[in-house]
Formats: structure tokens, sequence, C-alpha cells
């Protein structure tokens, strides 16, 4: 309701702006007639309405947000496969580092 209130407001002021600035413009070079530059504008005038009416009446489809929750799963499950990772990592180093340490150890003895 208040983005279509904004977008009217937008688009009235638009039309001032541009109502002066038409008349004002020479048109040297334009073979039609004022009356073609009139229905032009309509015409204008009624696909801005309809791109915003489309714009404002814009549903996203059922699947968009099965999908959108079907990977916010899997980029969660990434994350804790991620995290353990880094624990297998740690625990990997740990035992090599112990072996490693044992091994010196039986080397000395």
């Amino acid at each position: 309701m208040i983005r279509q209130h904004i977008l009217n407001e937008k688009r009235k002021s638009g039309i001032k702006k541009l109502k002066p600035l038409l008349k004002s413009l020479s048109l040297r070079g334009y073979t039609g007639d004022k009356s073609a530059l009139e229905s032009r504008s309509i015409i204008l005038e009624s696909e801005i309405q309809e791109i915003e009416n489309d714009l404002d009446h814009f549903k996203v489809i059922p699947e968009y947000r099965e999908l959108e929750k079907e990977a916010a799963d899997l980029n969660a499950h990434m994350r804790r496969l991620s995290a353990e990772n880094g624990r297998d990592r740690d625990l990997q180093r740990y035992i090599e580092n112990a072996m490693a340490a044992e091994a010196r150890r039986e080397w000395i003895e």
C-alpha cells in the first residue's frame, strides 16, 4: 500500500515535471503532429501502469520457497561437515604428533 502510494507520487511528480518540458521543447525534425505525441504519451503511461501493477502483484511461486529451504538446509549441512572436517584434521595432527614423539622415544631407548 505504502509502496504504491510512493510510486504514484513519483509518477505524478515526474509527469508534472515533464509537461512543461514537453511544451517548451522544439520539435524540429519531428514529422508527426501533436496528437500523435499525446497518443504515444497515453500509451506509455498505460504501459507504465501495467508494469507497476505487475510489480505490485508479483508473487514468488511455492516451488521457489521449497528450493530456498532446501538450499538453506544443504548450506547448514555443509557448515556442519566443514566443522567436523576441521576437528578431524586437528585430531589427525594430534595423533601424527603423538606417533612421531613415540617413535623418537623408542629410537632413543
